[in-house]
């Protein structure tokens, strides 16, 4: 009989991992192409992953995936997972009054962070850190900002959705600023200590804690390398690759794949215009755009406003009616197409191209 109840047990715990594996296949594993740092990265994925973000959303989020490529990077998340943690939202707060309550304290929080990053830091090492706690506290409430609008609008009264995108508003920039911060101080670090230059940035966060305590750090090598081809799946545990073909296929993750055909994404703002792409992957390189010449990114933000006011026309991989560039677009009057996904895959600068943003459509016109 013990033999029986233990061969019943096995049965029982393999079919609940391959019901578990099966589950897991039919995660759709999102690519979000950000200007970020590896460090900034695992930072907020950490805080994700954590109890605070656990308890605020009633939902566990799933290992998120990072790829870096020629110093790109994307990471993956799993749609389900953002779906979810608006769900919870809603189901564990859900009412006006506690929005208000989150959001007075979320307020205060910006206030002292606004200040904090306009100041000068003489210990960057000690900044980073309290960069760091502002990252783990604002997550919660910022994702919320974003998800809730984005997947259960129809879940939530008029007056939650309008503060919701308030505070969206509000921390647009929340992070980019933070990343930029945390790349000039780190700068001083390796400035000061005579490091090599840009390869900080690339630590995990174990890794740069780890440093902070005993001064060891993984060898510069390895640290460069990560710019040219790098992996990261980040859970309870971290997993670092250097192959990373190897590893996203592993993974069941793929880039976004060219296509050859007409692209299509949503209206922003109307117009058609003809002109030449001009691909702006990391803000450093926004500098390079030129008046008329059709801006393809990822997504904007503030940062982008000056290249956005000389664009021709712009187009997105992401974003919605709420986005940071259908918002710019639109006070600029610059033909707008976003939504697109596959944009930033697709076009190289100097292709001719017209944006149809009347129908929201991106074709290109022979060399």
């Amino acid at each position: 009989m013990a033999a029986v109840n233990m061969n019943c047990r096995l049965f029982l715990d393999k079919s609940a991992e391959l019901c578990a594996r099966v589950k897991a296949m039919k995660l759709h594993y999102t690519p979000h192409q950000r200007d970020y740092t590896v460090l900034a990265t695992s930072v907020v994925i950490e805080a994700f992953l954590n109890k605070a973000s656990r308890d605020f959303f009633s939902h566990q989020i799933r290992p998120i995936h990072v790829y870096v490529e020629n110093g790109v990077l994307w990471h993956f998340m799993a749609d389900e997972d953002l779906q979810g943690a608006a769900q919870g939202w809603v189901k564990t707060h859900g009412t006006l009054a506690k929005l208000k309550q989150q959001k007075k304290q979320h307020d205060a929080l910006l206030r002292s962070y606004n200040i904090f990053v306009q100041q000068e830091h003489a210990d960057p090492k000690a900044a980073i850190l309290q960069l760091h706690e502002y990252f783990h506290d604002a997550l919660p409430f910022l994702v919320a900002c974003i998800e809730v609008p984005e997947f259960v609008s129809d879940q939530v009264t008029p007056a939650v959705l309008k503060l919701f995108l308030q505070g969206r508003a509000q921390g647009a920039d929340f992070y980019r600023v933070g990343i930029d911060l945390q790349k000039r101080l780190l700068r001083q670090i390796e400035k000061s200590e005579k490091l090599a230059i840009e390869v900080l940035e690339y630590l995990l966060l174990s890794e740069f804690t780890e440093y902070l305590n005993s001064g060891k750090l993984p060898s510069i090598k390895r640290l460069r390398n990560r710019r040219k081809r790098f992996v990261l799946k980040q859970g309870k545990n971290v997993y670092a690759y250097s192959n990373s073909a190897s590893a996203l296929k592993r993974f069941g993750l793929s880039l976004p794949k060219a296509t050859k055909g007409l692209l299509k994404g949503n209206v922003a703002f109307p117009g058609k215009v003809k002109g030449k792409v001009r691909l702006i992957q990391k803000i450093a390189d926004a500098t390079k755009l030129r008046q008329g010449e059709i801006l393809v990114t990822s997504m904007t933000d503030p940062r982008y406003i000056p290249a956005m006011k000389r664009a021709g026309a712009i187009v997105t991989d992401e974003g919605g009616v709420t986005s940071h560039a259908s918002i710019v677009a639109r006070e600029l009057k610059v033909p707008c197409v976003i939504g697109t996904k596959f944009a930033t895959s697709s076009l190289q600068s100097g292709d001719l191209v017209e944006v149809d943003a009347n129908q929201g459509i991106v074709r290109r016109l022979g060399a």
